[in-house]
């Protein structure tokens, strides 16, 4: 059913930090906010007037059935992927209800939030996590580091400790160098990047 009325899709609208359109039934976009317009890269002119779905990618198959969804059931949630207006596309999760205006005419609100960076992060635990399962102590550690180091994409990864309660040396517990397992040494934090992170 259509349970959101148009003073609390209007307040949502004006307060949000994500992206939110307010659409006809048929997806015509009538209004974006200030969060949609940086979001998709483009001015509440260039955004309004268009179907909506036309921001959405269209290789993305899962349009329809969400479609469906929000018409049998007023709503949906999922996940879309969208274009912005300098072709770049980027993992939007969806939400969208229907609601009736002050007429009485039924609208649609929608609100995308960019996850992109959030699945990244969750890829790369997965990975880790499937490359150092059933691995303990140094053996862990080695697997750690190099498989850290595939997911980030970098040539470098190590995991150390503190070698006192002073927190001055750190000992390196694995060290990946790109190619291989480097040696594990003790060195100074004392201008080093370390330096910054154990100090939070």
């Amino acid at each position: 059913g259509i349970e959101q009325g148009e003073e609390r899709v209007r307040s949502l609208f004006e307060n949000s930090i994500d992206a939110v359109l307010l659409s006809t039934p048929d997806g015509t976009i009538e209004a974006a906010n200030p969060a949609a317009c940086r979001l998709f890269g483009g001015s509440v002119k260039e955004i309004c007037g268009i179907p909506g779905f036309r921001l959405v990618d269209p290789s993305d198959t899962r349009l329809q059935s969400l479609l469906e969804e929000r018409e049998r059931t007023g709503r949906f949630r999922g996940e879309l992927f969208y274009k912005r207006k300098d072709g770049s596309t980027f993992l939007g999760e969806v939400t969208s209800a229907f609601y009736r205006d002050r007429s009485g005419k039924t609208k649609a609100a929608v609100i995308i939030r960019d996850i992109t960076d959030r699945k990244r992060v969750e890829e790369t635990l997965r990975h880790i996590t499937e490359g150092t399962a059933g691995s303990t102590g140094d053996e862990f550690f080695r697997s750690l580091v190099k498989h850290l180091a595939h997911a980030l994409q970098a040539r470098y990864s190590f995991i150390a400790e503190c070698t006192d309660e002073t927190k001055k040396n750190v000992r390196m517990l694995a060290f990946w160098q790109g190619d291989d397992f480097g040696n594990n040494v003790e060195f100074p934090l004392a201008g080093t990047p370390c330096q910054a992170v154990i100090q939070g």
